[in-house]
């Protein structure tokens, strides 16, 4: 609250205590959305390049299947190891690395978080809750610049991505 009222950011339409797990930070925040709300967004504030074409995206797709986020297809090679040996290659044709910002029909990511709660099974992501209730997930085109940032080099390159960006607003 401080931070928003210091910086007066005006998207900023209620403030929710967070958990101590991702998982039921969501579900408090599932708490706060009105009823009335058809559609719920859950983007990490760990992904600040997050732009108005993947919000608008995967709440088209989450309105036609009642679930979607964004995602991309990895480039590395991608290996399965045990210990410190490589233990085989996984296809990566048929992986995509998940991103937020995920967008849900209201009625079933609630549900699918009392369900998780009810069995105390933990996710890592709203999607994965999802999986467990047998919904179908859509997938739209993320970017590679929608980084996570997680460690100070991914600090030093949205930077670097910041600079540069022509439209800066495109970015929310």
């Amino acid at each position: 609250k401080e931070i928003v009222d210091e910086f007066k950011y005006k998207k900023v339409i209620d403030i929710v205590v967070g958990g101590a797990t991702r998982q039921e930070s969501v579900r408090n925040g599932l708490k706060a959305v009105p009823s009335s709300s058809e559609i719920v967004v859950v983007h990490d504030a760990a992904r600040p390049l997050v732009t108005n074409e993947m919000i608008e995206n995967t709440i088209d797709e989450a309105y036609k299947v009642g679930a979607a986020s964004v995602g991309v297809q990895p480039v590395d090679t991608v290996k399965r190891v045990r210990g410190t040996t490589i233990a085989e290659t996984i296809d990566r044709n048929s992986l995509v690395l998940i991103q937020t910002p995920q967008a849900f029909k209201r009625e079933i990511l609630v549900n699918a978080h009392e369900i998780a709660k009810k069995n105390h099974q933990l996710v890592t992501d709203d999607c994965a809750l999802c999986e467990l209730i047998g919904q179908p997930v859509a997938v739209v085109p993320g970017s590679k610049l929608n980084i996570k940032l997680t460690t100070p080099e991914d600090f030093n390159l949205i930077m670097l991505y910041l600079s540069l960006f022509e439209k800066e607003d495109d970015y929310v």
